[in-house]
């Protein structure tokens, strides 16, 4: 979220591709569901709402770095 605010509107392509590897890393990551919230087998995955939340984080910080560039 900082090198969104801090690159905002600048169309930055390394901030962009900063971001964008990220949200890649992001993806690859794993899910669980509630009922395996104590189990220690799961302990490097992440909630739904929690992975959603981040990508969400993601998205907007691309967003204000790309804003007004018209960059699709």
């Amino acid at each position: 979220m900082s090198m969104g605010l801090k690159y905002a509107g600048t169309g930055d392509e390394k901030a962009k591709e900063t971001i964008i590897k990220e949200l890649c890393k992001l993806k690859e990551m794993k899910t669980i569901g509630v009922e395996h919230i104590n189990d220690l087998a799961f302990k490097n995955y992440l909630l739904p709402y929690n992975y959603y939340k981040l990508v969400s984080v993601y998205l907007l910080s691309l967003g204000l770095v790309m804003s007004g560039t018209c960059d699709v």
